[in-house]
């Protein structure tokens, strides 16, 4: 089951669930001012209609993705979900090193891993909002030690608490790296999710990480890409076998407070009311698409029996 921010457990039998979306995000680094949070009333007038919309259509689940410090904004987030009958899940974790800020810079693997099993347990921002998993990311151009080491405490955090890991990776080779280093932690590889995985251009790279156990995720839909660039890849890994090991979705953007216009167009529901439909054009079953939208992301996201 999935831990949301109200402290509920979801489960599949809820609706569907949307495994990568942003309400609320701020990308500029922290050196030049980042991590700005605007408050809950202008959060609700750009995104509450969408959010009703995609609960309107079938979602029951939103997986909000910005991690601590890119500017979270946790009560902002349940708030919203909770106005439009959906359970929102947040993350503990940190992004890319050039966005963490200078403590978790400086912090032991033994020192992050602690602050984040304490809001998968505890809380986070001094409230009762548990975290429901973790978020990492890699810069493209490499892994560094930095971020070996806070994925390194993501593995201590996730086997201490039985959360999962999504991390934003979107060149394959550093999330095989991570994988590595997961196996060699004795970590469960099955607990990590590369996120953006769609845009890795080796589709070997795909069936490579899945062979390890590990999730991907294709999650730029109505995004730049046409619908048939995901069907297609979505075709490939169920002919390949592995359908039961894929999530979709569409990392739609609510509020970004570093850009101008703040808000996405896109819609929250477009996967639900567009894009799940045209599977079927493609030859995908009710069952199948039933997996992708709900099963799968329930999988993946759950917390597993036996933690806190």
């Amino acid at each position: 089951m999935i831990r949301t921010t109200s402290g509920e457990l979801a489960t599949p039998a809820d609706g569907s669930i949307l495994p990568h979306e942003h309400i609320h995000t701020d990308l500029l680094p922290l050196s030049e001012g980042g991590d700005r949070k605007v408050s809950a009333d202008v959060i609700h007038d750009a995104v509450l209609p969408k959010l009703v919309r995609a609960k309107a259509a079938g979602a029951s689940v939103l997986m909000e993705c910005t991690p601590p410090y890119v500017g979270q904004n946790v009560e902002a987030v349940h708030s919203a979900c909770q106005a439009a009958g959906l359970a929102a899940v947040v993350p503990t974790g940190l992004y890319k090193e050039a966005f963490q800020p200078p403590w978790a810079l400086d912090a032991s693997v033994s020192d992050l891993a602690d602050w984040m099993t304490r809001h998968l347990v505890d809380g986070m921002d001094g409230t009762d909002r548990r975290a429901g998993f973790i978020k990492l990311a890699v810069t493209d151009e490499g892994v560094t030690p930095q971020e070996d080491k806070v994925l390194e405490a993501g593995v201590r955090a996730s086997m201490a608490t039985g959360a999962p890991i999504a991390c934003h990776s979107p060149v394959g080779a550093n999330a095989l790296h991570q994988i590595d280093m997961i196996e060699d932690l004795g970590g469960d590889p099955s607990r990590y999710i590369q996120v953006h995985a769609h845009a890795e251009s080796n589709f070997d790279t795909h069936l490579e990480i899945l062979r390890r156990g590990a999730w991907i995720e294709y999650d730029g839909i109505g995004g730049g890409e046409p619908d048939s660039f995901f069907i297609d890849l979505t075709r490939k890994v169920f002919d390949a076998g592995f359908g039961g090991r894929i999530l979709l979705s569409q990392d739609v953007c609510g509020y970004l407070v570093d850009r101008e216009p703040h808000t996405d167009d896109r819609q929250f529901a477009y996967l639900i009311e567009t894009f799940a439909p045209s599977l079927t054009k493609y030859g995908f079953g009710a069952k199948e698409i039933d997996g992708l939208i709900r099963l799968n992301p329930a999988d993946a996201f759950s917390i597993r029996s036996g933690a806190p």
